[in-house]
């Protein structure tokens, strides 16, 4: 009898469980960093996929988590598989009290994922304390991240002669099979 009643459990909820592809928003991922002088030992470091333009220099080089399961129970659902991934928007803020900062420096700012081949975005306008980033051409992000991780570099033709804390904001959508309960 035990059997039976949780046979019965099993197809009640199988019942109520909807197999969908949607797409959810991931917002505001954030990276919080420094940029100065002491770049500069960074932006010597050779890439071997493709080399940097000469006046490129590295920014920022690191990895940007994205928590899909969490955004997915944010929307609602529970995550099963990712089918697509794409930027949607992307700023740098400055990341502390400096007005006097003019961030006219980060004006030929580029955008790579996993590596320099081709900038996914670049700067457009620089309004304040913030340098607004267009895509140029995201693609679908799938095949370059790597357990919830996206390798980012941010390369610009100048450094600040002082050191300054930024943070990068970048927004993606995400195509996802999930469960909704009914």
């Amino acid at each position: 009898m035990p059997i039976l009643f949780v046979a019965v459990l099993v197809a009640f909820i199988a019942c109520d469980l909807e197999n969908l592809e949607v797409t959810i928003p991931i917002k505001e991922q954030v990276i919080n960093f420094e940029v100065g002088e002491y770049n500069a030992q960074q932006s010597t470091k050779v890439y071997q996929s493709v080399p940097a333009a000469t006046n490129e220099m590295v920014l920022l080089d690191t990895i940007m988590e994205i928590n899909l399961a969490e955004a997915a129970k944010e929307e609602g659902y529970d995550y099963e598989a990712l089918k697509e991934l794409i930027l949607t928007n992307a700023t740098i803020e400055l990341n502390e009290d400096n007005p006097d900062f003019d961030m006219s420096v980060f004006d030929n700012l580029k955008l790579f994922i996993d590596d320099r081949t081709k900038p996914v975005a670049q700067a457009d306008k620089i309004e304040g304390n913030a340098v607004a980033i267009k895509i140029i051409d995201s693609g679908n992000l799938l095949e370059k991240l790597d357990n919830d991780n996206l390798h980012i570099i941010l390369t610009g033709n100048a450094l600040p002669s002082e050191r300054v804390k930024l943070k990068l904001i970048a927004d993606f959508k995400a195509k996802i099979r999930a469960f909704k309960l009914k």
